[in-house]
């Protein structure tokens, strides 16, 4: 006995394909809203080099890099440094020099001193071996006006006097000196005179002169010899 077959009828397949593919397609479209809707909600992530920038950090100049120092070169690593005026080790500065009391300041002001004394003495009288203002020979004279302003180891005589203190230049002539003149080429020492200054003497002459200013003239200068300094 044959079987008769089944017909499939078209109208079951496409019920069978409806309730396969719809569930399917639901769960796709719910899937596709769930993920849409978390797109939405989840904030952007911005890249790095979008990375907001603080209200603080901005208008604010890039820091500069500071240039490295020069090397040193090989004269100054080799150059000692200078001891610190404060380094205890260091060596005190030597003391300043006393000051010689025949400083040439000084003695130009003593020499001064006794040319306005000696000046005061022109016209007193000339005398024979005397050395005071009652009357003076060549050295008397001398001799009294040295001795007169602090000079007591000043010698009496002319010999003597030519030794005393010590022999100045003609060009280096300072008032006080005490100028030494001759009359004769051979003879030395014969006469004496006190220093003015500018050009002039003042000197004890003869009886007949006396004691007066002279001027250092051609015939003067001719018979100069030499000149004394005392103090």
């Amino acid at each position: 006995m044959n079987r008769r077959r089944r017909r499939v009828r078209p109208q079951g397949v496409a019920v069978l394909a409806l309730i396969v593919i719809v569930p399917i397609a639901v769960v796709v479209l719910i899937l596709g809203f769930a993920g849409k809707q978390s797109g939405e909600m989840a904030p952007a992530v911005p890249a790095a080099s979008e990375a907001p920038v603080p209200t603080s950090q901005k208008n604010v100049p890039p820091a500069t890099k500071k240039p490295d120092p020069a090397p040193a070169t090989r004269e100054e690593e080799t150059t000692e440094k200078p001891e610190s005026a404060e380094n205890p080790l260091a060596e005190p500065a030597p003391a300043a020099p006393e000051v010689s009391e025949t400083a040439p300041a000084e003695t130009a002001g003593k020499g001064t001193a006794i040319a306005e004394f000696a000046k005061k003495l022109s016209g007193t009288k000339y005398k024979h071996g005397g050395s005071d203002p009652g009357g003076f020979d060549n050295s008397g004279f001398v001799y009294y006006v040295y001795k007169q302003n602090g000079l007591d180891e000043v010698p009496r005589g002319t010999d003597e006097l030519l030794g005393f203190g010590s022999e100045v230049g003609r060009d280096q002539l300072q008032p006080g000196d005490v100028l030494v003149f001759t009359n004769k080429p051979e003879e030395a020492g014969e006469f004496l005179a006190v220093y003015l200054g500018d050009n002039q003497f003042v000197a004890s002459f003869n009886p007949s002169r006396g004691t007066q200013i002279g001027d250092l003239n051609d015939w003067w200068l001719a018979h100069y010899i030499s000149a004394r300094r005392f103090v």
